[in-house]
């Protein structure tokens, strides 16, 4: 049949990988910083003081993966809205 310690101890490790997946996104979240927390706020831009658009369209892949956004005025900042990278206009 199965071996039930094998079972045992996969079981172990996938639960032992979504805790600590867990935890960071918990302690991103709760310390507004790193990439791994969810921001539910959106955040003016750090250079104009503008509001950033609900709706985020990604312009790298930066800001896909981990959230962020782009400024009219040509302002990048992460999804806790800390400026990271100005492109020239």
């Amino acid at each position: 049949m199965l071996n039930t310690d094998l079972f045992v101890w996969v079981l172990f490790g996938v639960f032992l990988l979504i805790g600590i997946g867990l935890f960071l996104v918990v302690m991103g979240t709760v310390l507004r910083r790193g990439p791994f927390g969810i921001n539910t706020d959106v955040p003016n831009c750090p250079k104009c003081g503008a509001k950033v658009s609900v709706i985020r369209i990604p312009r790298s892949a930066s800001q896909f993966l981990w959230g962020g956004f782009t400024c009219e005025c040509g302002c990048e900042m992460d999804k806790w809205g800390r400026e990271f990278r100005t492109i020239e206009r």
